[in-house]
């Protein structure tokens, strides 16, 4: 058995074979390919495969064998032809393939020769390779046409072994002929400016043709074909907007001519500017079936379409506005073409109208009106026809044409034939408009409003700024009005008040228009009826004389009234209507009515100072002051006129002394105000400030225009009193005394007057003051009377220089009195003394040494002394007193003492029954009807006690801490003091802890009463309720089915009312009293008034008092 080594194949494949790889197949021995004349050599290994023996083996051959290589070409003959390169940007290029097979079982090497001899327009892909056994390989060569004419040449294939060792076995000869010539077509077409087909612009749904002519410039036939591609987005269907006649179609030597027809046609607006849409493309029909695409040339077209475009002046609607009846207004209508074509324009009445009017008129024999006579002239670039008329409008031209840029006048005129409002309605209609604008035609709306021109005769409008009232309560209304006057009704005449002499006054009157036209109005102001113009000359003044009123709207017409002196003047107010030329004949309005007006005083009044000379002048009174001391005292004036008065106040001062200071301002001007209400002040400040010793008077004077006044005198003195008092409290009747101010020469005030006020009987009252000495060097002693009532501590004492001691005067009456003016002297010397100044003690009555001695005890078995408190008066000190040097100052005082009185509103107060931990509120009230201070102090009186019943075991389970005795009842405020004239209310509470009958006295402590007056006491009563378990609402809700008991007779009740939003007040039956009470469950009173009480009033002096709860 033989083996094949490793690396031998046993089978042979086509892979094999081309490798040169041996094989054995079966008893084969496969060579492979070997070239002719060359050695191929094999090698294969025989293996023995048995143990024991050995083989021989001899090779038998046959002659050996040769191949003959086998190589096609195709084709053999290539032809060429081509377009001339003049149609495209670029030289037409066109390639043929050559396709070399081996069908031999060896490799073969090929070449190309010749390719020098070729032009360059020729080039091959590849010249030269080995072809593997069975195969192909295609070779391309290209030719680019760049010359007219024909060219032949030849070229040699070349075939030999893969190694080169037999040379060349095969050779094949290949003819390559080819043909240029020229494909041209000529395109005649319109062109505009930039080169393209121009269609121009026309209107949508217009049509427009061009003519393409076509012309062969070769010997072949062509085929061409039109096609239309978009622009872009926005034109892709441009199929629906061009038409090309033929599409297609053939071009030769014998037919070189042919027309095209492109066709525009737009359904819409469209731009095309210089773009390419349409692309004619040419086929050379001589190179074959369906021919071939030579190039494509595109033609740029421009085209535009639109809708007419046009704007109307003014826009829908035009308002005539109002027009007086019987004239006449016309308006202008401007209708302009915006766009870049000519349209035309008719303008005809409603669609429904115009149909109906045309087709009566067509059954007459008589022409539309859209067929009236045109127009031979033209306005603004338009031709015109006919007019519209429609009711009181006239509208003309109603048709025509409007050129680009160029714009037609409409004149529409209105005649006001008849009042009120009238509106019609025309319709314009734009040929070539976008049907979608207003398709029946764009609606234009005409207004109009006739109407008679005149005046507003309503009072109410014509004196609005002014109250208008009759002639029964005119008097009333004079004193009460605060504007500058009124009007009278029934008397037609209008009042100035309050006019001052020499002042000028302003009444303002409108005049209302009460069409909507402006109209012109004539005023005059004539004297009444048999008076002469001369009267009322300067008095009466009337601006403007004339004025044009708008529309509905008003003018104020301007009275100035300036009376000379207190005389009653009158004149006539006239407003005449002037009617406009060219309406209806209307007698004129005119609107009269009477003024009248009289003189009266400056009407600036002093409200402070009060007090008046016997002249009538105000007076302020200042005190007798220390020189280069200050007081400063308030003037207020006020204006009681009707309208501001300017003035200027001068201070007439001949010393100086006295200084005016605006609060606000020294020049102002005063705002109205009434007497009656609250007007407004103004406020200065005088401050008086003496510089010599003596009286000093001056005055301030009120300047107003060229009227001058006194309106305040100024009284004041100053000293040089070298004893003064001081820090007396001033009687407030002091200044307005009239016993001092009727006098021919008016004094200051004197400053000792001492006002204590009101003082209660049998209590010391005490006010201080102070004396002082104003010298530098001496000393003084002073001495006050004895006074049995008034009593001075100290009453004797010294006064060092510059120095002031403090005076108590204490005033203790056990009877009521009054004490106006009591004179008390106080007497005032010099003195001096032996030491010196600063070694001189101040001294007065009231100063005293304390000193403590032992005092032997009665027990002599005491060790010690007992010490007892000795109080020494001390001595005056030793003096001498100047001679002529004395001198007396005088207090005048003033006091009122009487006893206190009040007034209790009630004196029961009766609780409704409460149960345990449950609070109830009750008030009453305490009056201070004396002229003194009241002080009050509550407490419980001493015999008062509260009547309990024994605790039940139910109330010892449900209330086990109410055994300890707590206070039911309190009251609250328990003490203050009720200034005279006033009340004080007072609350009590009942807060029961256990069940019982409780009843109480409380006893108002006053001091100072009166002897016969009774004491303050109020008997509480209360009960705590017995039934626990059952709610407090269901107990007050069956207490109102109960009857009440009717009051005794003698006995005031006094009932309490519930406040407003409260609902839940039930009468109660205890005690057979018909009391309110409230219960604690109302939101609207406060935590301390949710209770309620029965209030009874003593049978005789508290008759009719009342008491109720605290509003919330």
């Amino acid at each position: 058995m033989a083996t094949v080594w490793p690396g031998r194949r046993s089978t042979c494949s086509s892979h094999s074979l081309n490798t040169g790889l041996p094989a054995i197949r079966g008893n084969r021995f496969q060579f492979g390919h070997c070239p002719v004349g060359k050695c191929c050599r094999r090698t294969f290994t025989i293996t023995n495969h048995t143990c024991h023996r050995f083989m021989g083996f001899e090779w038998e051959a046959d002659d050996p064998f040769q191949f003959c290589p086998k190589f096609k070409l195709s084709p053999v003959v290539v032809q060429f032809k081509d377009t001339s390169p003049l149609q495209t940007r670029t030289a037409m290029t066109d390639c043929r393939t050559l396709v070399l097979k081996n069908n031999s079982m060896l490799p073969m090497a090929w070449q190309l020769r010749g390719l020098d001899d070729l032009v360059e327009n020729f080039f091959l892909s590849q010249n030269n390779g080995i072809l593997d056994p069975r195969s192909e390989f295609e070779v391309t060569l290209h030719f680019k046409a760049e010359q007219i004419g024909s060219i032949e040449k030849t070229l040699r294939l070349e075939v030999s072994d893969a190694e080169n060792i037999l040379g060349v076995v095969q050779t094949e000869n290949i003819k390559i002929s080819a043909e240029v010539y020229d494909v041209s077509l000529g395109i005649d077409m319109p062109e505009g400016a930039d080169g393209s087909l121009e269609f121009g612009t026309i209107n949508v749904l217009d049509k427009v043709k061009k003519v393409l002519s076509l012309k062969i410039k070769g010997i072949y036939r062509i085929e061409y074909r039109f096609t239309l591609k978009g622009a872009g987005p926005r034109m892709q269907d441009l199929a629906s907007y061009f038409t090309v006649t033929p599409q297609s179609g053939m071009v030769n030597a014998s037919h070189p001519d042919a027309s095209v027809e492109i066709i525009f046609h737009p359904t819409s607006e469209i731009l095309l500017k210089n773009i390419p849409i349409l692309y004619c493309q040419v086929i050379d029909a001589s190179s074959g079936e369906g021919g071939q695409a030579v190039t494509n040339i595109p033609i740029r077209v421009s085209a535009k379409a639109e809708y007419s475009k046009y704007s109307i002046v003014p826009a829908s609607p035009t308002d005539f506005g109002a027009m007086i009846k019987g004239t006449k207004k016309s308006r202008t209508v401007v209708l302009k073409n915006n766009g870049t074509l000519s349209f035309k324009f008719h303008i005809r009445r409603e669609p429904k109208l115009a149909s109906a009017l045309e087709s009566k008129s067509s059954k007459q024999g008589e022409s539309a009106p859209s067929a009236k006579k045109r127009s031979k002239g033209r306005k603004s670039g338009s031709s015109t026809q006919g007019h519209l008329r429609l009711g009181m409008f006239t509208v003309s031209p109603c048709s025509g044409s409007v050129h680009p840029s160029r714009m037609q006048l409409i004149k529409v005129e209105c005649l006001a034939e008849q009042e009120g409002t009238w509106e019609e309605q025309i319709y314009i209609d734009i040929m070539d408009r976008d049907p979608t604008d207003n398709p029946l035609g764009i609606p234009f709306t005409l207004i109009v409003e006739t109407c008679v021109p005149g005046l507003v005769e309503n009072v109410a409008s014509i004196f609005k700024e002014y109250p208008i009232c009759s002639s029964a309560d005119l008097s009333h209304q004079l004193q009460s009005v605060k504007g500058t006057g009124l009007f009278v009704r029934d008397e037609n005449r209008f009042i100035f008040s309050k006019v001052q002499v020499g002042q000028e006054a302003e009444a303002h009157f409108s005049i209302c228009n009460a069409c909507r036209l402006p109209c012109d109005v004539a005023l005059s102001i004539k004297p009444l009826p048999g008076e002469e113009q001369s009267l009322i000359n300067n008095i009466f003044k009337l601006d403007p004389v004339k004025m044009s009123i708008r529309g509905s709207s008003s003018a104020v017409a301007t009275v100035t009234f300036t009376p000379p002196d207190k005389q009653s003047y009158d004149c006539t107010f006239e407003a005449s209507l002037e009617m406009p030329k060219g309406s209806v004949e209307v007698k004129p309005q005119i609107l009269t009515f009477t003024i009248s007006g009289k003189g009266q005083e400056l009407p600036v009044t002093v409200v402070r100072p009060s007090a008046r000379s016997k002249r009538e002048i105000a007076v302020l009174r200042f005190k007798r002051l220390q020189l280069e001391d200050t007081e400063m005292l308030p003037l207020v004036i006020r204006n009681n006129g009707i309208k501001p008065v300017k003035f200027m106040l001068h201070l007439e001062d001949e010393h100086g002394v006295f200084l005016l200071k605006g609060r606000a301002s020294t020049f102002k001007t005063f705002q109205t105000g009434n007497v009656e209400g609250d007007s407004v002040r103004n406020e200065f400040d005088v401050i008086f400030k003496p510089t010599l010793a003596q009286r000093l008077e001056g005055k301030i004077c009120l300047l107003v225009g060229d009227s001058r006044l006194t309106l305040t005198e100024l009284v004041g003195e100053g000293h040089m009193d070298e004893f003064t008092l001081d820090g007396l409290k001033e009687d407030p009747q002091e200044r307005n005394a009239k016993s001092s101010l009727k006098k021919d020469i008016i004094d200051a005030v004197r400053g000792n007057r001492f006002q204590f006020g009101h003082c209660p009987v049998g209590k010391r009252c005490r006010r201080t003051f102070t004396i002082t000495n104003h010298t530098r060097t001496q000393f003084m002693r002073f001495v006050w009377d004895a006074d049995a009532i008034f009593q001075f501590s100290p009453k004797v004492g010294h006064l060092h220089p510059g120095c002031a001691k403090g005076i108590t005067v204490t005033l203790k009456a056990d009877v009521p009195g009054t004490f106006r003016r009591r004179l008390v002297k106080c007497k005032v010397t010099k003195i001096n003394f032996k030491r010196p100044r600063r070694k001189v003690p101040d001294w007065d009555d009231q100063m005293c040494i304390v000193t403590w001695k032992d005092i032997p005890r009665k027990d002599l078995a005491a060790r010690w002394f007992k010490k007892e408190r000795v109080v020494e008066t001390v001595p005056e000190p030793a003096h001498t007193v100047l001679e002529k040097s004395s001198q007396e100052a005088e207090v005048y005082l003033s006091a009122i003492v009487f006893y206190t009185q009040f007034k209790l509103s009630t004196t029961v107060v009766q609780f409704k029954d409460t149960s345990p931990l449950q609070t109830r509120i009750a008030t009453f009230r305490l009056s201070n009807t004396g002229k003194v201070a009241l002080e009050y102090s509550w407490e419980e009186a001493e015999d008062s006690e509260a009547v309990k019943k024994q605790y039940s075991s139910a109330l010892m389970q449900v209330f086990p801490d109410a055994i300890c005795d707590w206070s039911v009842f309190s009251i609250k405020p328990y003490c203050g003091t009720i200034y005279p004239g006033q009340k004080q209310a007072f609350y009590t509470w009942f807060s029961p802890k256990c069940e019982g009958t409780f009843e109480t006295t409380l006893q108002c402590r006053i001091p100072n009463p009166k002897p016969n007056q009774k004491t303050g006491q109020v008997i509480v009563k209360a009960r705590e309720q017995k039934s626990l378990g059952k709610p407090l609402e269901q107990r007050e809700k069956g207490q109102r089915a109960k009857k009440q008991k009717p009051a005794p007779k003698g006995q005031n009740l006094c009932q309490l009312k519930s406040p407003e939003g409260t609902s839940n007040i039930v009468p109660s039956a205890a005690a057979g009293l018909p009391p309110f009470t409230r219960d604690l469950c109302s939101p609207h009173l406060p935590a301390h008034a949710k209770s309620g009480c029965t209030l009874s009033a003593p049978r005789a002096g508290l008759g009719g008092s009342r008491a109720g709860l605290p509003n919330s």
